[in-house]
């Protein structure tokens, strides 16, 4: 969602503070979400402290609905710190896991089809209906809507420039939508150079839980078990030779736990 996608009431917001920068986008819970009604005050806090601490380096805006900007710009005491309404852009945004449903791609900028298999198939429309919206109202260019396709960018981690690694649940989800190699030569058109990628430790964990780029040619890895992580580095180092580098991020965590590498992901960060 680059400068050049973007309206120019948008783009006069964002420039208005400093050019150079990635644009990271954020979607607040609403106040009025009862899947958020406990946790409101924690998860939008977070995003306001995660917001000023990255404004120091890029450019954050969080996207909300009107009844939650009050909330996030302090004329509703709630939170301890707060944003300017610069830093927030007016939207009804139905989740607050943006990667998922938001467009996705490194040669083109799609829109897919997105469902949730945890979530009955409306809730999961509704979310994706509120996206359409959002990009329709806001006036920002896609190179194209994918109306085959689904894809949830959970499934999907890309260095925004030429590598993706996807895992094979969307080969899954999409195997009764159409033929394998169709579903394939639909993601190369869209994302480049694709690593196909089982689920780790046998888990039903997110793609972007376990691993992330974090450079174009840097790969963060959360804990795995010894014979997956060699197990993913040599594919990796067949798949793109030296291209890639591999970096085990060591989280503390409690026993039962696995995945996050400690990195945010229900964020949207663009190249402009």
């Amino acid at each position: 969602m680059g400068s050049e996608h973007l309206r120019p009431e948008l783009i006069g917001t964002i420039a208005a503070r400093q050019e150079n920068r990635t644009l990271i986008v954020l979607a607040a819970p609403s106040v009025w979400d009862v899947n958020y009604l406990d946790d409101f005050g924690e998860i939008a806090g977070f995003q306001v402290e995660l917001a000023r601490i990255l404004h120091e380096h890029e450019n954050v805006i969080i996207i909300a609905d009107r009844h939650t900007i009050p909330y996030l710009s302090g004329s509703v005491e709630l939170l301890k710190n707060h944003l300017p309404l610069d830093a927030i852009v007016e939207g009804n945004i139905y989740d607050i896991n943006l990667h998922d449903f938001a467009p996705l791609g490194v040669k083109k900028f799609v829109k897919f089809i997105y469902r949730n298999n945890d979530w009955a198939d409306i809730a999961s429309k509704q979310v994706d209906d509120s996206m359409n919206t959002f990009l329709t109202q806001n006036r920002i260019r896609l190179d194209k809507r994918e109306l085959e396709l689904v894809v949830s960018g959970k499934d999907v981690i890309d260095n925004g420039i030429n590598k993706a690694i996807i895992s094979n649940r969307i080969l899954e989800q999409n195997a009764n939508r159409m033929p394998e190699w169709a579903t394939m030569i639909k993601l190369y058109n869209v994302f480049k150079k694709i690593m196909i990628v089982p689920p780790f430790n046998q888990t039903d964990l997110r793609l972007d839980d376990l691993i992330a780029f974090i450079d174009e040619e840097i790969v963060v890895v959360s804990s795995l078990d010894y014979m997956v992580y060699d197990r993913l580095a040599a594919e990796l180092q067949k798949k793109y030779r030296r291209d890639i580098m591999l970096l085990d991020l060591p989280v503390t965590r409690s026993k039962d736990e696995e995945g996050n590498c400690g990195i945010y992901s229900a964020l949207l960060a663009t190249d402009k």
